[in-house]
């Protein structure tokens, strides 16, 4: 396993605009992990999985981090767990 920071660093991508998270119920050691790769993040899209994760602490998790939280099904039908980030303006 690597980190989200360890990622980007080796890569060289400075800022994340847009994160896809579909891990398959891996969602809570994800956010239970190091966050500090929320603050060069513009928004997220996630599917999360009920069954193997506190969907709530995951949403208090991110949301902590300065993201707005735009809950699945709320936006069009089957929309998924969208987060934007508050200190991002660009296109509002």
């Amino acid at each position: 396993m690597t980190t989200v920071r360890a990622i980007m660093e080796g890569e060289g991508i400075p800022r994340l605009g847009l994160v896809k998270i579909d891990i398959e119920g891996g969602e809570q050691q994800l956010f239970d992990g190091p966050t500090e790769w929320l603050a060069s993040t513009d928004a997220i899209i996630a599917e999360f999985h009920p069954a193997l994760a506190d969907c709530s602490r995951i949403v208090k998790t991110i949301s902590s981090r300065g993201f707005d939280y735009i809950p699945a099904n709320s936006v069009f039908a089957d929309n998924m767990e969208s987060f934007k980030s508050k200190g991002h303006a660009a296109n509002d």
